[in-house]
């Protein structure tokens, strides 16, 4: 499947003319992750949604200073979009992104 397509089959994007959907696809980029690596911590200034094209991806919150322990907030898995909400509240990282096993996201710069 093609970034474009993968990129109209988001609810996301679902009003995006296929004009748009195009030049965002270009840039766009695939990025593999292997278990445990990050894509972004909270509070971290936003600058890419994502798009899960494999694997599994955890949006977990710190509990600190409560404990050391992490809350596992939402679950993304193949066609799930997330690292939307900074885009539209202009606020930092509220979460923390973290690969649960191989996986390949879709990287969509804000500035597309």
């Amino acid at each position: 499947m093609s970034h474009a397509s993968i990129i109209a089959s988001s609810e996301f994007f679902s009003a995006a003319s296929p004009a748009v959907i195009d030049a965002i696809a270009t840039s766009a980029q695939e990025k593999s992750l292997v278990r445990g690596d990050v894509l972004f911590k909270e509070g971290d200034a936003p600058d890419a949604l994502y798009i899960v094209l494999s694997g599994r991806i955890a949006i977990a919150i710190d509990n600190k200073p409560l404990d050391s322990r992490e809350s596992v907030v939402a679950l993304m898995v193949e066609g799930n979009l997330f690292g939307d909400l900074a885009l539209l509240d202009g606020g930092a990282r509220s979460a923390l992104a973290r690969a649960l096993e191989p996986s390949t996201v879709l990287r969509i710069p804000y500035s597309a």
